[in-house]
């Protein structure tokens, strides 16, 4: 039951930590170190990222590669790490105050 919804969260993590590390990757080795899930998964994974703007990439078929696109602007970043910032912290604060 639960098990889709790791792959997928693996899938993300994993190209979340890729795009910071790589301009692009071959999808042979790609697949190789999603081996807990198929390709066909993480490109799906990589796309729905995508249409949420949460990651910026590219599958090239023809080079049999992926292309991790940097954010055009440093801003743009800055404002998705600072977002992602206050929902956790209002998750820690929420956390702290039940806890009392």
């Amino acid at each position: 039951v639960y098990a889709p919804a790791l792959r997928r969260v693996a899938s993300f993590r994993l190209l979340g930590q890729l795009s910071r590390v790589y301009d692009a990757i071959r999808l042979a080795k790609l697949e190789k170190l999603a081996s807990f899930t198929t390709l066909a998964e993480v490109e799906q994974t990589a796309l729905d990222a995508l249409k949420t703007r949460s990651l910026s990439v590219r599958i090239d078929h023809q080079k049999q590669c992926m292309r991790f696109v940097a954010s055009n602007s440093t801003s743009e970043g800055m404002r998705v790490q600072l977002g992602d910032l206050a929902r956790r912290m209002v998750t820690a604060t929420r956390m702290i105050e039940d806890s009392n």
